[in-house]
């Protein structure tokens, strides 16, 4: 079974966990196995922890052994984003000030996946403070893309993407401040759920903008995203029927799908295009009622929100720059000595952002859900972002394009799903995004389940991620 026990989904390990089929040490063998085999060529990780995987293995066979199942997720063999604080395992935000940080607790979401039974296989490389969607670590090294290896996985939760898609973690919890969910789960070929605001607990996560920051999970099937989000989500839910679990595989004919053409058609490269007609057309094909709605999103609502992430970002970096500047990456310094703005500036950015939310609340109050792309372009390669991008022909600022059709949806808080639609000419995978009013995550994973399992995206595995 070890080299096959990666192949499977949460979903799939779990029925046969629980039917005795196969046991929590083999499964996390075959994934310490294969993180042997790749982490060398992929740098998805800044700590593997088999010692404590096994550990956490043996104890879940134990406990099942002795009629003591916490749920689905016991036995599974996860990953952290290094932004997540592990009692007694580094968490370094993949940074050089934090290289010797050990914290005596847990985060919130990392308690709440230990407490359902869940393997901790080590902890995630990340962009540096999570200040950037490439997850090019001037400290750790670069996380390279499994479908790829010349281009660069998404991020900040590159590192946590890239394990998902290449076998090296069942699942992953990231998080997502202007993105950092999303992107890589695009980029990567995988699922990225971004709650609403406030769903899941940031207590213990290594903070960037409070205000905008999500925690979520990534894994290679909606499905079992929504696994992992029911053992994280807000008060403790139980196992009998996760809501979030549960609404995949509900009936989506009828669900009525709203289409934001104005901003988010605007700047997408061909590929990206031609896949996200396709997907509207699967989604039809399902019953749903697909119609374009309008929403008012001016061009340069990136700038604003970055302005808002520099303000928030602040308090957290402003003492990190005074003392320790020089353990600070060069590209991450740049960003973090950006004066943030002044009191009646912040005024002024959320006037206008209150007027996008706004918009988009108003596009959404005839419809279920949104429908946009995740990216307009495909994963670039590695070093690419340090200058502009050709999308469409024009030359854009890089980090503007990888939070363009991403980080608004921090700003509204609501929840959204990142599924793979396709693959562009060079073998690289789209990304779609659906997005649902606050506290609408059941929609939003019922839509993205339903399009994910008519279509076979999810079926392919990356060069890298083939067995043999």
């Amino acid at each position: 079974m070890t080299s096959e026990a990666t192949d499977l989904t949460i979903t799939e390990a779990s029925a046969l966990i629980a039917t005795g089929g196969l046991s929590p040490v083999e499964l996390t063998e075959a994934y310490l196995a294969r993180i042997d085999r790749f982490q060398p060529v992929l740098n998805a990780y800044i700590t593997v922890t088999p010692e404590r995987a096994l550990d956490d293995a043996r104890r879940a066979t134990e406990q099942l052994a002795a009629g003591e199942r916490r749920g689905p997720l016991h036995g599974i063999p996860i990953g952290l984003k290094d932004l997540y604080d592990t009692a007694g395992i580094l968490t370094s935000a993949g940074s050089k000030v934090f290289a010797h940080r050990v914290p005596t607790v847990d985060a919130e979401a990392a308690s709440r996946l230990a407490d359902a039974g869940t393997v901790l296989l080590g902890k995630h490389n990340t962009h540096e403070l999570a200040m950037g969607g490439t997850t090019e670590n001037e400290h750790f090294g670069p996380t390279r893309n499994p479908w790829d290896t010349t281009r660069v996985p998404g991020g900040s939760s590159g590192g946590s993407a890239a394990a998902v898609a290449a076998s090296m973690a069942a699942g992953a919890l990231g998080s997502d401040t202007c993105g950092s969910i999303r992107i890589p789960a695009s980029f990567s070929g995988c699922v990225g759920v971004k709650p609403t605001y406030g769903l899941v607990s940031l207590r213990g996560v290594v903070p960037l903008a409070p205000g905008l920051d999500h925690a979520g999970p990534l894994a290679r099937r909606v499905a079992d995203a929504a696994l992992l989000l029911d053992a994280i989500a807000g008060p403790n839910l139980g196992w009998s029927g996760g809501r979030y679990a549960a609404a995949c595989g509900g009936e989506v004919a009828g669900t009525r799908i709203g289409v934001v053409r104005q901003y988010f058609l605007d700047l997408v490269a061909p590929d990206v295009a031609a896949r996200f007609e396709e997907a509207l057309g699967t989604l039809g094909s399902l019953g749903c009622a697909v119609t374009d709605v309008a929403a008012e999103v001016p061009p340069d609502v990136v700038d604003d929100v970055f302005a808002l992430v520099g303000a928030e970002a602040a308090p957290f970096h402003g003492p990190i720059l005074a003392e320790h500047a020089a353990d600070v990456g060069p590209r991450v310094l740049a960003r973090i000595s950006l004066p943030p703005p002044g009191a009646a500036e912040v005024t002024r950015i959320h006037s206008r952002l209150a007027a996008v939310v706004a918009s988009l609340e108003q596009a959404l109050s005839g419809v279920d859900v949104l429908v946009v792309p995740t990216e307009p372009i495909t994963a670039p390669s590695i070093g690419a972002t340090d200058g502009d991008l050709a999308v469409g022909g024009r030359s854009v600022d890089a980090e503007h394009v990888l939070t363009r059709l991403t980080s608004i949806f921090n700003v509204t808080g609501f929840p959204v799903v990142s599924v793979p639609c396709g693959f562009d000419a060079a073998g690289l995978p789209v990304g779609l995004q659906v997005v649902a009013r606050r506290g609408g995550e059941e929609v939003a994973l019922r839509t993205a389940h339903a399009y994910e399992q008519a279509t076979e995206w999810h079926l392919r595995r990356p060069p890298l991620g083939s067995r043999g």
